[in-house]
């Protein structure tokens, strides 16, 4: 209901309204000094109006000050970089992801009660001894090397494989390269008849004319007990076995993905650089010096460089010809899906 008084039982024919009833000033004695009385209308006629105010002149300038004036100049807006088509499909690129992946990881050693003096971390691929790529996360601390196996969706560790420094035994760096077998009557191998198909994308031909995706790093390791050589017998059930923990050695290569070579090679774009977090020749780079300084501490002997193809017995090649074409050891999007 509104709050609005009645007013259709108050007389107004007469100039003013109708006077209260009688015993309404008994209760009321102040009730005339609510309001002034009314004046007769010839009192108010003679009465001097007051002086009405002189109205303001406009202050209208003419269009030439006008236009002679400086307009106030707008801001301009902070102008955010286009995403990459690798930003976009990887979740290992996202914005902050790494930082994220990494920060899970240091409390994941944690609570496992693992040392985590963080020295240097770098997101790359592992080649396991199927020649498979996969892709890995890298910490190294000042006492242990870390490789672990990143969930992108869920921010949770899958599998962590834990290597003190000191069975670090050979440090090797070179071109990978796969010795397969040549089919017979056609004598070529898997590899080259794929590269030559046409319905193969450009990506993948342009795979072997990139010699970033083709560079590598080895680290051999071993007991006290074991040599400082490459050559280190492999027993043939481990070696046909691709979840085998036992290969004495681990491979990686820098983290270079299908939509980050064409600004490799076909726009031969010189200045392009890989970012140190996904490079293996830093993760070398670093990696020798934590060592050196590790020996110089312990008085232990320096651990041999060399520079050597890095070499992968993988026979007819079809499984990882499948595996890394189609970047099945890379979380991505495929589709309307992540995986």
């Amino acid at each position: 209901m509104s709050n609005i008084p009645n007013l259709i039982d108050i007389d107004y024919s007469d100039g003013r309204p109708s006077a209260p009833p009688a015993n309404i000033f008994n209760l009321y004695p102040n009730i005339g000094q609510l309001s002034p009385q009314r004046q007769p209308q010839s009192q108010r006629q003679s009465q001097p109006q007051p002086q009405s105010q002189p109205q303001r002149q406009s202050q209208r300038q003419p269009q030439s000050q006008r236009q002679s004036q400086p307009q106030p100049q707008s801001q301009p807006q902070p102008q955010h970089e286009p995403m990459s088509a690798a930003q976009t499909l990887y979740p290992s690129r996202y914005k902050d992801a790494l930082g994220r992946a990494i920060s899970n990881c240091m409390v994941f050693l944690q609570h496992n009660n693992c040392e985590i003096q963080l020295e240097a971390s770098w997101l790359q691929f592992y080649v396991d001894h199927w020649c498979l790529n996969k892709e890995v996360l890298v910490l190294l601390t000042k006492q242990n090397l870390y490789i672990i196996r990143y969930n992108w969706i869920n921010h949770n560790v899958k599998k962590c494989r834990q290597i003190p420094l000191t069975q670090i035994k050979l440090l090797q760096r070179g071109d990978i390269i796969k010795k397969q077998m040549k089919i017979p009557i056609i004598g070529k191998t898997l590899d080259d008849i794929f590269i030559k198909c046409p319905t193969v994308s450009k990506n993948c031909k342009l795979v072997k004319e990139c010699k970033q995706c083709n560079q590598g790093f080895r680290i051999h390791i071993g007991n006290n007990e074991t040599s400082n050589t490459i050559e280190q017998n492999i027993n043939e059930i481990e070696h046909w076995n691709p979840f085998s923990k036992k290969i004495p050695y681990l491979t990686f290569k820098s983290h270079i993905v299908y939509e980050d070579i064409p600004k490799m090679c076909v726009e031969q774009n010189e200045s392009f650089v890989i970012k140190d977090i996904y490079s293996v020749d830093n993760f070398y780079e670093t990696l020798t010096k934590v060592l050196q300084k590790q020996n110089q501490q312990l008085n232990n002997t320096e651990v041999p460089q060399i520079v050597k193809n890095i070499e992968f017995n993988n026979m007819t090649g079809i499984v990882d010809l499948i595996y890394n074409n189609n970047q099945l050891g890379s979380c991505r999007r495929r589709g309307n899906f992540i995986w």
